[in-house]
């Protein structure tokens, strides 16, 4: 009978551990300096890219924009493995080594400025993975991302575009689920870089000014690049 006891009490010890297991895995992502500190909320942040580009998805034809020089600064609003990471993206630039400068494109004579419509953004971790959304707002609020292309042929005006993501929904109506950029990012090596997910970076046209404009711009494009995040100059890196 003790023996029988005995083996019962190790059955629910083995149990219990493997309960515990699934808490443990599924503790959310959290930031941390190359020292394995959390980051504090209120730390600034800053994203750069090299190789961002935007070009017609499939089916779509049109300009393709490459930026060579991107810059986005923001800071920590939450940052632990209850909560997850969430952060406010303040500023964004594109292709900005100059004030106003513009990216290339695959046509001949021809550039693009970008603008970044909508900041502040937001910034979140998804749960327990390698995923993060990013969305318009300052994260108590939030919007569709927007931006607008400026075209120029041989450094004359030729017309803007303006793009949105989710415009399957009606305008001025924010879906949580789909109205967001995602994209994924490493975890437990640095440095700390995010990744745009092409199939979910889709923007639609909403606007566009000219008929060169009209003619040039893709009525649906796509993101596609990363962004290496650091703080104060130092590597970070995402811990799960």
């Amino acid at each position: 009978m003790h023996k029988k006891i005995l083996a019962a009490c190790a059955s629910l010890v083995a149990i219990a551990a493997f309960a515990v297991v699934p808490a443990i895995a599924s503790a959310n992502p959290e930031i941390v300096d190359s020292a394995g500190v959390t980051l504090p909320v209120g730390s600034a942040i800053t994203g750069l890219s090299t190789n961002l580009k935007f070009g017609p998805t499939h089916g779509s034809t049109g300009t393709t924009v490459e930026c060579s020089r991107n810059h986005m600064e923001g800071s920590i609003l939450t940052n632990s493995t209850a909560a997850g990471v969430v952060a406010t993206i303040k500023t964004a630039a594109f292709d900005n080594g100059t004030t106003g400068g513009h990216c290339a494109t695959n046509k001949f004579g021809a550039t693009a400025g970008v603008t970044a419509e909508n900041t502040p953004w937001c910034l979140k971790t998804l749960g327990a993975t390698d995923t993060v959304t990013l969305d318009a707002g300052d994260c108590t609020t939030h919007d569709k991302l927007k931006f607008t292309l400026h075209l120029t042929a041989f450094g004359f005006a030729a017309g803007t575009c303006v793009y949105e993501n989710g415009t399957t929904n009606p305008p001025g109506t924010y879906v949580a689920e789909t109205d967001h950029v995602v994209g994924s990012f490493n975890t437990n090596s640095s440095p700390l870089v995010i990744t745009a997910t092409t199939a979910t970076s889709v923007f639609d046209r909403v606007e566009a000014t000219t008929a060169t404009a009209e003619e040039n711009c893709p009525v649906q494009g796509a993101m596609t690049g990363s962004f290496t995040i650091t703080s104060a100059g130092k590597a970070l890196k995402a811990t799960t």
